[in-house]
Protein backbone atom coordinates (compact mmCIF):
# COMPACT_ATOMS: atom_id res chain seq x y z
CA UNK A 1 0.00 0.00 0.00
CA UNK A 2 2.94 2.51 0.84
CA UNK A 3 4.37 1.59 -2.63
CA UNK A 4 1.43 2.62 -4.60
CA UNK A 5 1.29 5.62 -2.53
CA UNK A 6 4.71 6.26 -3.33
CA UNK A 7 4.27 5.44 -7.46
CA UNK A 8 0.80 7.76 -7.34
CA UNK A 9 2.96 10.74 -6.01
CA UNK A 10 5.61 10.51 -8.05
CA UNK A 11 3.08 9.88 -10.56
CA UNK A 12 1.32 13.14 -10.01
CA UNK A 13 4.54 14.99 -9.55
CA UNK A 14 6.09 13.40 -12.95
CA UNK A 15 3.09 14.81 -14.76
CA UNK A 16 2.95 18.42 -13.23
CA UNK A 17 7.03 18.51 -14.06
CA UNK A 18 5.83 17.43 -18.09
CA UNK A 19 2.71 20.05 -17.77
CA UNK A 20 5.02 22.80 -17.03
CA UNK A 21 7.64 21.91 -19.47
CA UNK A 22 5.25 21.92 -22.27
CA UNK A 23 3.79 25.32 -20.74
CA UNK A 24 7.47 26.42 -21.11
CA UNK A 25 8.34 25.23 -24.62
CA UNK A 26 7.45 27.72 -27.21
CA UNK A 27 5.96 26.91 -30.25
CA UNK A 28 7.40 29.83 -32.21
CA UNK A 29 6.38 30.46 -36.53
CA UNK A 30 7.64 32.80 -38.55
CA UNK A 31 4.98 33.85 -41.34
CA UNK A 32 5.21 35.62 -44.34
CA UNK A 33 2.60 36.61 -46.63
CA UNK A 34 5.03 36.05 -50.11
CA UNK A 35 4.97 32.45 -48.92
CA UNK A 36 2.83 29.89 -50.40
CA UNK A 37 3.48 27.01 -47.65
CA UNK A 38 0.64 25.76 -45.68
CA UNK A 39 1.35 22.28 -44.53
CA UNK A 40 1.83 21.02 -40.99
CA UNK A 41 5.52 21.59 -41.03
CA UNK A 42 5.69 25.00 -41.97
CA UNK A 43 7.51 27.83 -40.06
CA UNK A 44 9.80 26.64 -38.28
CA UNK A 45 12.61 29.44 -40.15
CA UNK A 46 12.08 32.67 -41.76
CA UNK A 47 12.73 30.25 -45.25
CA UNK A 48 10.16 27.36 -44.24
CA UNK A 49 7.33 30.85 -43.16
CA UNK A 50 3.90 29.80 -43.11
CA UNK A 51 1.62 32.03 -45.64
CA UNK A 52 -1.09 32.56 -43.02
CA UNK A 53 -1.79 33.48 -39.09
CA UNK A 54 -4.41 29.81 -39.72
CA UNK A 55 -1.42 27.56 -41.28
CA UNK A 56 0.63 29.08 -37.95
CA UNK A 57 -1.88 27.67 -35.78
CA UNK A 58 -2.09 24.26 -37.72
CA UNK A 59 1.31 23.74 -37.56
CA UNK A 60 1.56 24.27 -33.51
CA UNK A 61 -1.01 21.60 -33.20
CA UNK A 62 0.77 19.19 -35.18
CA UNK A 63 3.74 19.97 -32.64
CA UNK A 64 1.41 19.17 -29.80
CA UNK A 65 2.67 22.78 -28.71
CA UNK A 66 -0.31 24.90 -28.27
CA UNK A 67 0.23 26.06 -24.73
CA UNK A 68 2.82 28.69 -25.87
CA UNK A 69 2.62 29.73 -29.15
CA UNK A 70 4.51 32.30 -30.74
CA UNK A 71 3.88 33.76 -34.31
CA UNK A 72 6.19 36.46 -35.97
CA UNK A 73 4.25 37.95 -39.30
CA UNK A 74 7.05 39.97 -41.71
CA UNK A 75 5.93 43.20 -43.15
CA UNK A 76 2.87 43.28 -45.23
CA UNK A 77 -0.61 42.99 -45.26
CA UNK A 78 -2.42 39.38 -44.36
CA UNK A 79 -5.92 38.95 -45.23
CA UNK A 80 -7.77 37.29 -42.23
CA UNK A 81 -10.27 34.90 -44.16
CA UNK A 82 -14.08 34.84 -42.48
CA UNK A 83 -15.21 31.86 -41.50
CA UNK A 84 -12.20 31.21 -38.76
CA UNK A 85 -12.63 32.34 -35.46
CA UNK A 86 -9.44 31.40 -32.94
CA UNK A 87 -10.56 30.23 -29.15
CA UNK A 88 -8.08 30.62 -26.89
CA UNK A 89 -8.09 29.18 -23.04
CA UNK A 90 -5.58 28.57 -20.32
CA UNK A 91 -2.61 29.50 -23.07
CA UNK A 92 -0.37 32.12 -24.31
CA UNK A 93 -0.26 33.29 -27.65
CA UNK A 94 1.94 36.00 -28.82
CA UNK A 95 1.31 37.87 -31.58
CA UNK A 96 4.91 39.92 -33.15
CA UNK A 97 4.82 42.61 -36.08
CA UNK A 98 7.30 44.68 -37.93
CA UNK A 99 7.35 48.41 -36.72
CA UNK A 100 3.18 48.77 -37.49
CA UNK A 101 4.46 47.61 -40.93
CA UNK A 102 2.26 44.39 -40.45
CA UNK A 103 -1.41 44.55 -41.41
CA UNK A 104 -4.07 42.51 -40.20
CA UNK A 105 -7.11 42.92 -43.29
CA UNK A 106 -10.46 42.17 -42.28
CA UNK A 107 -12.04 42.53 -45.27
CA UNK A 108 -15.42 40.48 -45.55
CA UNK A 109 -14.52 38.77 -42.19
CA UNK A 110 -18.34 38.41 -40.13
CA UNK A 111 -17.11 36.26 -37.50
CA UNK A 112 -15.43 37.43 -34.33
CA UNK A 113 -11.44 36.68 -34.70
CA UNK A 114 -10.38 36.08 -31.12
CA UNK A 115 -12.38 34.48 -28.28
CA UNK A 116 -11.07 34.06 -25.31
CA UNK A 117 -13.95 32.00 -23.29
CA UNK A 118 -13.78 30.28 -19.64
CA UNK A 119 -15.43 26.77 -20.18
CA UNK A 120 -17.92 25.72 -17.19
CA UNK A 121 -14.88 23.45 -15.81
CA UNK A 122 -12.41 26.44 -15.77
CA UNK A 123 -11.01 27.20 -12.35
CA UNK A 124 -8.84 29.93 -10.46
CA UNK A 125 -5.87 28.54 -11.59
CA UNK A 126 -6.10 28.66 -15.31
CA UNK A 127 -4.19 31.60 -16.96
CA UNK A 128 -4.49 33.05 -19.99
CA UNK A 129 -2.28 35.82 -21.84
CA UNK A 130 -2.43 37.72 -25.02
CA UNK A 131 0.77 39.98 -26.03
CA UNK A 132 -0.19 41.58 -29.27
CA UNK A 133 2.89 44.04 -31.02
CA UNK A 134 3.43 46.19 -34.10
CA UNK A 135 0.18 45.30 -35.70
CA UNK A 136 -2.02 47.62 -37.84
CA UNK A 137 -5.83 45.87 -37.70
CA UNK A 138 -7.81 47.38 -40.48
CA UNK A 139 -11.08 47.06 -42.12
CA UNK A 140 -12.90 45.22 -38.68
CA UNK A 141 -16.61 44.38 -39.53
CA UNK A 142 -16.85 42.32 -36.04
CA UNK A 143 -15.00 42.20 -32.98
CA UNK A 144 -11.29 41.64 -32.97
CA UNK A 145 -11.66 40.03 -28.90
CA UNK A 146 -14.11 38.74 -27.21
CA UNK A 147 -13.83 37.32 -23.91
CA UNK A 148 -15.75 36.44 -20.77
CA UNK A 149 -13.93 34.70 -18.38
CA UNK A 150 -15.09 34.22 -14.28
CA UNK A 151 -12.29 32.52 -12.04
CA UNK A 152 -9.67 32.03 -14.10
CA UNK A 153 -6.91 34.88 -15.02
CA UNK A 154 -6.38 37.08 -17.98
CA UNK A 155 -4.18 39.76 -19.03
CA UNK A 156 -3.88 41.38 -22.48
CA UNK A 157 -1.09 43.46 -23.68
CA UNK A 158 -1.30 45.27 -26.69
CA UNK A 159 1.89 47.45 -27.94
CA UNK A 160 2.56 49.72 -30.69
CA UNK A 161 -1.17 48.41 -32.32
CA UNK A 162 -3.56 50.16 -34.80
CA UNK A 163 -7.12 49.41 -34.88
CA UNK A 164 -8.44 51.78 -37.82
CA UNK A 165 -11.51 52.21 -40.33
CA UNK A 166 -13.49 49.54 -38.72
CA UNK A 167 -17.20 49.92 -39.34
CA UNK A 168 -19.61 48.02 -37.60
CA UNK A 169 -22.69 49.10 -39.15
CA UNK A 170 -25.99 48.66 -37.34
CA UNK A 171 -24.21 45.97 -35.52
CA UNK A 172 -23.45 46.39 -31.34
CA UNK A 173 -19.87 45.32 -31.14
CA UNK A 174 -16.38 46.81 -29.64
CA UNK A 175 -12.87 46.40 -31.33
CA UNK A 176 -11.92 45.00 -27.68
CA UNK A 177 -14.90 43.74 -25.67
CA UNK A 178 -13.87 42.10 -22.35
CA UNK A 179 -16.12 40.99 -19.80
CA UNK A 180 -15.64 39.18 -16.77
CA UNK A 181 -18.28 38.67 -14.88
CA UNK A 182 -20.15 35.56 -12.84
CA UNK A 183 -22.50 33.00 -14.42
CA UNK A 184 -25.75 32.60 -13.57
CA UNK A 185 -26.09 31.33 -9.75
CA UNK A 186 -22.31 32.51 -8.75
CA UNK A 187 -21.35 35.41 -6.90
CA UNK A 188 -19.75 38.45 -8.39
CA UNK A 189 -17.42 38.58 -5.21
CA UNK A 190 -15.56 35.66 -6.64
CA UNK A 191 -15.07 37.11 -10.40
CA UNK A 192 -10.66 37.83 -10.75
CA UNK A 193 -10.93 40.65 -12.47
CA UNK A 194 -8.83 40.87 -16.18
CA UNK A 195 -5.68 43.10 -16.96
CA UNK A 196 -5.87 45.28 -20.16
CA UNK A 197 -2.62 46.86 -21.09
CA UNK A 198 -2.57 49.38 -23.72
CA UNK A 199 0.78 51.32 -24.93
CA UNK A 200 1.30 53.21 -27.94
CA UNK A 201 -2.24 52.09 -29.04
CA UNK A 202 -3.97 53.83 -31.97
CA UNK A 203 -8.18 53.71 -32.31
CA UNK A 204 -8.68 56.27 -35.54
CA UNK A 205 -12.01 55.83 -37.40
CA UNK A 206 -13.87 53.58 -35.72
CA UNK A 207 -17.94 54.09 -36.23
CA UNK A 208 -21.37 52.34 -35.31
CA UNK A 209 -25.08 53.58 -35.83
CA UNK A 210 -26.08 51.03 -33.40
CA UNK A 211 -26.31 51.75 -29.03
CA UNK A 212 -23.45 50.03 -28.43
CA UNK A 213 -21.14 50.36 -24.91
CA UNK A 214 -17.78 51.40 -25.82
CA UNK A 215 -17.16 51.55 -29.79
CA UNK A 216 -12.80 50.99 -29.21
CA UNK A 217 -13.52 49.19 -25.53
CA UNK A 218 -16.19 47.78 -23.56
CA UNK A 219 -14.93 46.49 -20.46
CA UNK A 220 -16.70 44.95 -17.07
CA UNK A 221 -14.30 44.03 -14.09
CA UNK A 222 -11.37 44.64 -16.10
CA UNK A 223 -8.43 46.61 -14.98
CA UNK A 224 -7.16 49.19 -17.87
CA UNK A 225 -3.60 50.89 -17.91
CA UNK A 226 -4.01 53.24 -21.00
CA UNK A 227 -0.26 55.04 -21.75
CA UNK A 228 0.63 57.03 -24.86
CA UNK A 229 -2.52 56.13 -27.07
CA UNK A 230 -4.77 58.13 -29.40
CA UNK A 231 -8.17 57.68 -29.81
CA UNK A 232 -9.08 60.16 -32.75
CA UNK A 233 -12.07 60.53 -35.33
CA UNK A 234 -14.34 57.43 -33.69
CA UNK A 235 -17.86 58.01 -34.65
CA UNK A 236 -19.54 55.70 -31.52
CA UNK A 237 -23.53 56.15 -30.79
CA UNK A 238 -22.61 55.54 -27.15
CA UNK A 239 -19.09 55.52 -25.89
CA UNK A 240 -15.34 55.51 -27.29
CA UNK A 241 -14.29 53.78 -24.15
CA UNK A 242 -16.65 51.83 -21.71
CA UNK A 243 -15.95 50.55 -18.42
CA UNK A 244 -17.61 49.25 -15.61
CA UNK A 245 -16.09 47.78 -12.39
CA UNK A 246 -12.37 47.39 -12.37
CA UNK A 247 -9.97 50.28 -12.20
CA UNK A 248 -8.77 52.87 -14.92
CA UNK A 249 -5.37 54.54 -15.34
CA UNK A 250 -4.60 56.34 -18.61
CA UNK A 251 -1.14 58.74 -18.93
CA UNK A 252 -0.51 60.83 -21.83
CA UNK A 253 -3.01 59.82 -24.35
CA UNK A 254 -5.22 61.97 -26.56
CA UNK A 255 -8.74 62.00 -27.21
CA UNK A 256 -9.78 64.09 -30.45
CA UNK A 257 -12.42 64.77 -33.00
CA UNK A 258 -14.45 61.91 -31.88
CA UNK A 259 -18.62 62.28 -31.95
CA UNK A 260 -20.84 60.50 -29.76
CA UNK A 261 -24.97 60.94 -29.05
CA UNK A 262 -25.00 59.99 -25.58
CA UNK A 263 -22.53 59.06 -22.33
CA UNK A 264 -19.18 59.82 -22.91
CA UNK A 265 -16.03 59.87 -24.83
CA UNK A 266 -14.93 57.59 -21.72
CA UNK A 267 -17.47 56.79 -19.41
CA UNK A 268 -16.55 55.13 -15.95
CA UNK A 269 -18.88 53.33 -14.08
CA UNK A 270 -19.03 52.11 -10.45
CA UNK A 271 -15.13 52.17 -9.22
CA UNK A 272 -16.12 53.86 -6.31
CA UNK A 273 -13.57 51.62 -4.24
CA UNK A 274 -10.28 52.19 -6.47
CA UNK A 275 -7.70 55.00 -6.73
CA UNK A 276 -7.58 55.64 -10.90
CA UNK A 277 -6.85 58.37 -12.90
CA UNK A 278 -6.48 60.41 -15.82
CA UNK A 279 -2.79 62.52 -16.29
CA UNK A 280 -1.17 64.33 -18.44
CA UNK A 281 -4.24 63.07 -20.99
CA UNK A 282 -6.02 65.62 -23.82
CA UNK A 283 -9.47 65.75 -24.93
CA UNK A 284 -9.70 68.09 -28.09
CA UNK A 285 -12.55 68.66 -30.67
CA UNK A 286 -14.73 66.34 -29.29
CA UNK A 287 -18.66 66.83 -30.12
CA UNK A 288 -22.35 65.43 -30.59
CA UNK A 289 -23.19 63.17 -33.08
CA UNK A 290 -26.75 62.85 -35.15
CA UNK A 291 -29.58 64.64 -33.40
CA UNK A 292 -28.40 64.51 -29.87
CA UNK A 293 -29.50 67.10 -27.15
CA UNK A 294 -26.18 67.32 -25.56
CA UNK A 295 -27.59 66.52 -22.21
CA UNK A 296 -25.27 64.31 -20.18
CA UNK A 297 -22.88 64.02 -22.69
CA UNK A 298 -19.33 64.91 -21.98
CA UNK A 299 -15.65 64.02 -22.85
CA UNK A 300 -15.70 62.30 -19.40
CA UNK A 301 -19.06 60.72 -17.56
CA UNK A 302 -19.02 59.32 -14.22
CA UNK A 303 -20.99 56.93 -12.45
CA UNK A 304 -20.87 56.42 -8.99
CA UNK A 305 -16.93 56.83 -9.20
CA UNK A 306 -13.76 58.00 -7.62
CA UNK A 307 -11.06 59.61 -10.09
CA UNK A 308 -8.63 61.81 -10.58
CA UNK A 309 -7.95 64.09 -13.49
CA UNK A 310 -4.47 65.59 -13.00
CA UNK A 311 -2.42 67.85 -15.46
CA UNK A 312 -5.13 67.36 -18.13
CA UNK A 313 -6.23 69.58 -21.40
CA UNK A 314 -10.28 70.09 -22.42
CA UNK A 315 -9.67 72.13 -25.31
CA UNK A 316 -12.46 73.55 -28.10
CA UNK A 317 -14.82 70.78 -27.21
CA UNK A 318 -18.35 71.15 -28.05
CA UNK A 319 -19.93 68.35 -25.47
CA UNK A 320 -19.46 68.97 -21.07
CA UNK A 321 -16.06 67.90 -20.34
CA UNK A 322 -16.66 66.36 -16.97
CA UNK A 323 -20.50 64.99 -16.52
CA UNK A 324 -21.70 62.64 -13.57
CA UNK A 325 -24.47 60.88 -11.78
CA UNK A 326 -24.64 58.81 -9.01
CA UNK A 327 -27.07 55.22 -9.53
CA UNK A 328 -27.10 53.93 -6.53
CA UNK A 329 -25.81 54.51 -3.05
CA UNK A 330 -22.41 55.42 -3.83
CA UNK A 331 -20.89 58.63 -3.89
CA UNK A 332 -18.87 59.66 -6.91
CA UNK A 333 -15.82 61.91 -5.72
CA UNK A 334 -13.59 63.90 -8.33
CA UNK A 335 -10.30 65.55 -8.10
CA UNK A 336 -9.02 68.19 -10.81
CA UNK A 337 -5.64 69.36 -10.32
CA UNK A 338 -3.56 71.42 -12.63
CA UNK A 339 -5.52 70.89 -15.57
CA UNK A 340 -7.13 73.13 -18.35
CA UNK A 341 -10.58 73.98 -19.62
CA UNK A 342 -10.28 76.39 -22.49
CA UNK A 343 -12.30 77.50 -25.33
CA UNK A 344 -15.37 75.05 -24.81
CA UNK A 345 -18.33 75.45 -26.56
CA UNK A 346 -21.30 74.02 -24.30
CA UNK A 347 -24.90 73.79 -23.41
CA UNK A 348 -24.80 72.91 -19.45
CA UNK A 349 -21.49 73.52 -18.26
CA UNK A 350 -18.15 72.83 -18.57
CA UNK A 351 -18.22 70.70 -15.32
CA UNK A 352 -21.77 69.18 -13.97
CA UNK A 353 -21.41 68.25 -10.75
CA UNK A 354 -24.74 65.54 -10.02
CA UNK A 355 -26.71 64.40 -7.25
CA UNK A 356 -24.69 63.64 -3.66
CA UNK A 357 -20.96 64.15 -5.89
CA UNK A 358 -17.89 66.03 -4.45
CA UNK A 359 -15.35 67.74 -6.81
CA UNK A 360 -12.31 69.30 -5.47
CA UNK A 361 -10.86 71.92 -8.48
CA UNK A 362 -7.46 72.64 -7.39
CA UNK A 363 -5.09 74.72 -9.23
CA UNK A 364 -7.01 74.45 -12.34
CA UNK A 365 -7.20 76.99 -15.31
CA UNK A 366 -11.25 78.01 -17.18
CA UNK A 367 -10.55 80.60 -19.83
CA UNK A 368 -12.84 81.46 -22.64
CA UNK A 369 -15.31 78.81 -22.65
CA UNK A 370 -18.77 79.64 -23.72
CA UNK A 371 -21.79 78.34 -22.15
CA UNK A 372 -25.09 79.03 -23.97
CA UNK A 373 -27.66 77.66 -20.86
CA UNK A 374 -26.12 77.23 -17.71
CA UNK A 375 -22.75 78.25 -15.77
CA UNK A 376 -18.96 76.98 -16.16
CA UNK A 377 -19.46 74.91 -13.26
CA UNK A 378 -22.99 73.31 -12.38
CA UNK A 379 -23.51 72.06 -8.90
CA UNK A 380 -27.32 70.04 -9.27
CA UNK A 381 -27.74 68.86 -5.41
CA UNK A 382 -24.23 67.72 -5.22
CA UNK A 383 -22.85 67.67 -1.84
CA UNK A 384 -19.78 70.27 -2.36
CA UNK A 385 -17.85 72.08 -4.79
CA UNK A 386 -14.27 73.05 -3.65
CA UNK A 387 -12.37 75.74 -6.11
CA UNK A 388 -9.03 76.50 -4.90
CA UNK A 389 -6.21 78.63 -6.38
CA UNK A 390 -8.29 78.17 -10.05
CA UNK A 391 -8.56 80.62 -12.12
CA UNK A 392 -11.70 81.96 -13.90
CA UNK A 393 -11.02 84.45 -17.05
CA UNK A 394 -12.70 85.71 -20.06
CA UNK A 395 -15.54 83.34 -20.08
CA UNK A 396 -19.25 83.67 -21.18
CA UNK A 397 -21.77 82.96 -18.50
CA UNK A 398 -22.14 82.42 -15.04
CA UNK A 399 -19.33 80.74 -13.58
CA UNK A 400 -21.34 78.87 -10.59
CA UNK A 401 -25.43 77.87 -10.52
CA UNK A 402 -25.79 75.72 -7.11
CA UNK A 403 -28.90 73.84 -6.78
CA UNK A 404 -29.39 72.77 -3.03
CA UNK A 405 -25.57 72.44 -2.78
CA UNK A 406 -22.16 73.44 -1.21
CA UNK A 407 -19.31 75.51 -2.77
CA UNK A 408 -16.10 76.79 -1.48
CA UNK A 409 -14.08 79.33 -2.62
CA UNK A 410 -10.59 79.84 -0.91
CA UNK A 411 -7.91 81.64 -3.14
CA UNK A 412 -9.59 81.74 -6.75
CA UNK A 413 -9.36 84.56 -9.35
CA UNK A 414 -12.54 85.23 -11.45
CA UNK A 415 -12.15 88.38 -13.97
CA UNK A 416 -13.39 89.97 -17.49
CA UNK A 417 -16.27 87.23 -17.35
CA UNK A 418 -19.08 88.44 -20.26
CA UNK A 419 -21.62 87.60 -16.87
CA UNK A 420 -20.99 89.97 -13.75
CA UNK A 421 -22.66 87.14 -11.72
CA UNK A 422 -19.94 84.82 -10.14
CA UNK A 423 -22.67 82.55 -8.83
CA UNK A 424 -26.46 81.78 -9.14
CA UNK A 425 -28.23 79.86 -6.00
CA UNK A 426 -31.16 77.92 -6.08
CA UNK A 427 -32.79 75.62 -3.09
CA UNK A 428 -31.27 75.32 0.05
CA UNK A 429 -27.30 76.11 -0.54
CA UNK A 430 -24.45 77.07 1.32
CA UNK A 431 -21.22 78.83 0.31
CA UNK A 432 -18.15 79.76 2.03
CA UNK A 433 -15.70 82.54 0.46
CA UNK A 434 -12.34 83.52 1.69
CA UNK A 435 -10.45 86.91 1.71
CA UNK A 436 -8.36 85.56 -0.61
CA UNK A 437 -10.32 85.72 -3.96
CA UNK A 438 -9.95 88.32 -6.58
CA UNK A 439 -13.37 89.04 -8.19
CA UNK A 440 -14.47 91.67 -10.81
CA UNK A 441 -16.15 94.99 -9.09
CA UNK A 442 -19.26 94.04 -10.48
CA UNK A 443 -19.15 90.35 -9.50
CA UNK A 444 -21.95 89.16 -6.82
CA UNK A 445 -24.17 86.16 -6.02
CA UNK A 446 -27.24 85.92 -7.77
CA UNK A 447 -30.10 84.16 -5.42
CA UNK A 448 -33.12 83.05 -7.29
CA UNK A 449 -36.48 83.99 -5.95
CA UNK A 450 -37.57 81.40 -3.14
CA UNK A 451 -33.89 80.20 -2.51
CA UNK A 452 -32.55 79.53 1.10
CA UNK A 453 -28.45 80.79 0.24
CA UNK A 454 -26.42 80.97 3.09
CA UNK A 455 -23.10 82.93 2.81
CA UNK A 456 -20.33 81.90 5.42
CA UNK A 457 -17.07 83.66 6.35
CA UNK A 458 -17.38 85.53 3.61
CA UNK A 459 -15.67 89.03 4.26
CA UNK A 460 -15.04 90.01 0.68
CA UNK A 461 -18.53 92.12 0.68
CA UNK A 462 -20.44 89.89 -2.12
CA UNK A 463 -23.97 90.56 -2.28
CA UNK A 464 -26.92 87.98 -2.27
CA UNK A 465 -29.94 89.91 -3.88
CA UNK A 466 -32.50 88.77 -5.01
CA UNK A 467 -32.63 87.08 -8.50
CA UNK A 468 -31.59 89.80 -10.94
CA UNK A 469 -34.93 90.28 -13.05
CA UNK A 470 -36.52 91.30 -9.80
CA UNK A 471 -33.81 93.19 -8.37
CA UNK A 472 -33.82 95.40 -12.13
CA UNK A 473 -37.33 95.56 -11.65
CA UNK A 474 -37.62 96.69 -8.56
CA UNK A 475 -34.52 99.66 -9.02
CA UNK A 476 -36.83 100.42 -11.84
CA UNK A 477 -39.74 100.73 -9.78
CA UNK A 478 -37.91 102.78 -7.58
CA UNK A 479 -36.30 105.13 -9.78
CA UNK A 480 -40.18 105.77 -11.09
CA UNK A 481 -41.35 106.03 -7.56
CA UNK A 482 -38.31 108.73 -7.18
CA UNK A 483 -39.37 110.94 -10.56
CA UNK A 484 -42.96 110.96 -9.78
CA UNK A 485 -44.58 114.06 -7.86
CA UNK A 486 -46.00 114.04 -4.98
CA UNK A 487 -49.84 114.73 -4.81
CA UNK A 488 -49.38 118.07 -2.94
CA UNK A 489 -47.11 119.79 -5.53
CA UNK A 490 -49.58 118.79 -8.69
CA UNK A 491 -52.53 121.02 -6.30
CA UNK A 492 -49.87 123.90 -6.01
CA UNK A 493 -48.81 123.29 -9.36
CA UNK A 494 -52.55 123.82 -10.82
CA UNK A 495 -53.54 126.54 -8.55
CA UNK A 496 -50.45 128.94 -9.64
CA UNK A 497 -51.05 128.06 -13.43
CA UNK A 498 -54.93 128.85 -12.56
CA UNK A 499 -53.64 132.51 -11.38
CA UNK A 500 -51.52 133.03 -13.81
CA UNK A 501 -53.75 132.32 -16.13
CA UNK A 502 -56.68 134.71 -14.56
CA UNK A 503 -54.03 137.52 -14.67
CA UNK A 504 -53.28 137.30 -18.13
CA UNK A 505 -57.00 136.93 -18.85
CA UNK A 506 -57.17 139.91 -16.64
CA UNK A 507 -54.28 142.32 -17.91
CA UNK A 508 -55.69 141.47 -21.76
CA UNK A 509 -59.39 142.55 -21.02
CA UNK A 510 -58.20 145.93 -19.35
CA UNK A 511 -55.88 146.49 -22.49
CA UNK A 512 -58.90 145.68 -24.50
CA UNK A 513 -61.15 148.44 -22.73
CA UNK A 514 -58.50 151.13 -23.11
CA UNK A 515 -57.91 150.77 -27.13
CA UNK A 516 -61.72 150.82 -27.80
CA UNK A 517 -61.91 154.18 -25.91
CA UNK A 518 -59.39 155.88 -27.37
CA UNK A 519 -60.48 155.05 -31.14
CA UNK A 520 -63.89 156.18 -29.88
CA UNK A 521 -62.99 159.93 -28.64
CA UNK A 522 -63.02 162.29 -32.46
CA UNK A 523 -61.77 166.04 -31.92
CA UNK A 524 -63.83 168.98 -32.08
Amino acid sequence: MIKLTVIFILVVIWLQIAFSQQQQQQCIIFINNISSNNNETCGNSTTNACDSLHSAIQACDYQQLTLNMVFNFANGSYPIASGYAYPLYNQVLTLNGVSNETIFDFTGSTTNILEIIEPPNGNFGDTTELIITNVQMTNLQTSFLQTNTYQSHLTVTLTNVTFNHVNFALNALSALSIIATAPQGQTENDVTPVNLNLQNCEFSYLSSEKQKQGIAINAENVNIAISHCLFANNTGSNSIIFTMEGTIEIDNTQFIGNQISSMGVLTVVNQVTANQSISSTTFDNNSLWGNSSGYSIASIVIFDSTLNIIDCEFTNNIITSIWDSNLGLETTSVTVSNSKFIGNQVLNGVIYAGYRSSYVLDNSLFQSNVVTKSSVVVAEVSKSINSQSSKYLNNQGIIFILTSSLLELFNNTATDNGDYEIISCQGKSNIQVDTGNIFDTLALINCQEGSNCQINTNSIGLSCPKSTSSSKESSSTDDSKSKKPSKTAIILISVLSGIALLAIITIGLVYLFKFHKKSSYQPI
